[in-house]
């Protein structure tokens, strides 16, 4: 289910995107050229530790097929939050872990030749 909401005096938009677990939210995929992002990162979750959900942010300088994976600490995959075609921008979403046992776990983005790996820590 996708919603965009814009107006007149902000041209550039929201999309939310509800996915069964978790609820994601995709801001200023419309950048002007100097506001687009330089290059590809992931941020920090927030919060970190969490419980039960928390916010990842990461930001694409060019329109690529992105995967967000999170594993546990074995490394098997426990969740894809994204595996689809995304605009150059900047992305946040809710990851819920309520399902998830306490511990620390890794979540990957990959792109088209960048992969970055973060920690976060779920507490219950």
């Amino acid at each position: 289910m996708r919603y965009n909401f814009s107006s007149a005096s902000d041209p550039k938009g929201w999309l939310f995107s509800l996915n069964y677990t978790n609820i994601s939210k995709s801001v200023n995929t419309s950048l002007e050229e100097d506001e687009r992002p330089t290059a590809s990162s992931l941020n920090q979750n927030y919060p970190n530790p969490f419980n039960p959900s928390t916010n990842i942010t990461y930001r694409m300088a060019d329109a690529a097929q992105v995967r967000l994976e999170v594993f546990n600490i074995l490394g098997q995959s426990v969740r894809v939050l994204v595996d689809e075609q995304k605009a150059s921008g900047s992305y946040t979403l809710n990851f819920d872990a309520s399902g998830l046992q306490s511990g620390m776990y890794l979540y990957r983005l990959s792109t088209n030749g960048f992969s970055q790996t973060r920690k976060m820590f779920l507490i219950k």
